[in-house]
């Protein structure tokens, strides 16, 4: 959830969004996902987003904080023991958490400020009002953000951590509470492989975009492409070239998104299985090959030598279609295989 501070601002930055619109064309961007909800209520106004990482939509808060100056940016999230949310303002994200423990002694400190207190029902009163408590801190250490000046912001660069505890936050209710914020100082550099524009029609465009940056993890990696192989446009799904390019850059795994005239084809399968080998993934190539390519029985085979592990894949495939592919068959491949390279062979476990 992505929310604008000052809140006047909201229209400026979401100009005609509106619920089902994807973000890519939104924006001419890479960040993928789609709106799901647009709330403007008085308090604060936020948009909520569908199909997307919580690196898009940090993504998002870079690119449109580069198109709006002045305004600041709050992703809230809520997960396992803490609470928070991470703002963007003058170059840096800030990261703002709350334990558990400290959100539970808020609500209660809110409770008796409101003199809404019983100690009978404590637990159950907390409960209710929790995420009534969660907002109002996750929107107030925003707020907090968007007021520094950048003299005043001189107080988390000069630190001698990345992780600093901040006391005296004063909340409206008079709650005096400390908070910890984690200073991302390299995420921007990371995000903004997610800003660039898109063109299918150029493979060099397409190639930078897909590959691994050189500071990002292979699971954010994985997650990023799968994002945009969800909105592939449906012309490109049986695109050769297109996918010749992407796969030595990922994993056999993208002809999950491919047509069957991709995984038809055998220099692709091959191109496949070699890139789950140089790129640390499982064997997955034959889980996506077309039928009729698992019936042909040197091509198989050399694919087998290649990469012993696919004849896992390629017995899922067998008992997904026993009409077609029979346990004979199957042996009869790691007969031939084990007759050719010996003690190299492959085993034919059950």
């Amino acid at each position: 959830m992505i929310t604008v501070i000052p809140k006047e601002s909201f229209g400026e930055v979401f100009p005609n969004w509106k619920a089902g619109d994807k973000v890519s064309r939104l924006t001419a961007s890479c960040v993928a996902g789609s709106i799901s909800y647009i709330s403007q209520d008085d308090h604060y106004p936020y948009v909520t987003f569908n199909n997307s990482s919580v690196k898009d939509e940090y993504a998002l808060m870079l690119l449109l904080s580069k198109q709006h100056a002045g305004v600041s940016f709050g992703y809230f999230w809520d997960a396992g023991f803490q609470i928070g949310c991470v703002a963007y303002v003058n170059e840096y994200f800030l990261e703002f958490t709350v334990s558990e423990d400290d959100l539970y002694e808020y609500t209660k400190a809110f409770l008796i400020d409101a003199s809404e207190y019983d100690e009978e029902t404590e637990e159950d009163d907390i409960t209710e009002r929790r995420v009534d408590c969660r907002d109002a801190l996750q929107l107030n250490f925003l707020e907090y953000v968007a007021k520094q000046s950048p003299e005043n912001y001189q107080l988390y660069e000069l630190v001698p951590s990345e992780l600093s505890v901040v006391p005296g936050f004063t909340l409206g209710n008079g709650f005096e509470l400390e908070f910890e914020i984690t200073i991302l100082e390299n995420l921007a550099d990371d995000l903004e492989i997610y800003l660039k524009p898109l063109d299918y029609g150029d493979l060099d465009s397409v190639k930078s975009l897909y590959k691994q940056g050189h500071s990002e993890y292979w699971k954010i990696h994985r997650d990023r492409v799968r994002g945009y192989l969800k909105e592939l446009p449906n012309e490109y799904h049986d695109d050769m070239e297109f996918f010749k390019a992407i796969i030595p850059l990922v994993a056999a795994w993208v002809l999950e998104y491919a047509g069957d005239n991709v995984r038809s084809d055998k220099s692709i399968i091959e191109m496949a299985v070699q890139s789950d080998i140089d790129n640390g993934y499982g064997a997955s190539a034959l889980e996506y090959a077309n039928i009729d390519l698992l019936l042909d029985f040197d091509f198989i085979k050399a694919i087998l030598k290649k990469q012993h592990n696919e004849l896992m894949n390629l017995k899922n495939r067998a008992k997904a279609n026993p009409e077609l592919i029979d346990a004979e068959y199957i042996e009869e491949l790691v007969s031939a295989i084990n007759q050719e390279t010996g003690k190299n062979g492959i085993k034919n476990d059950s």
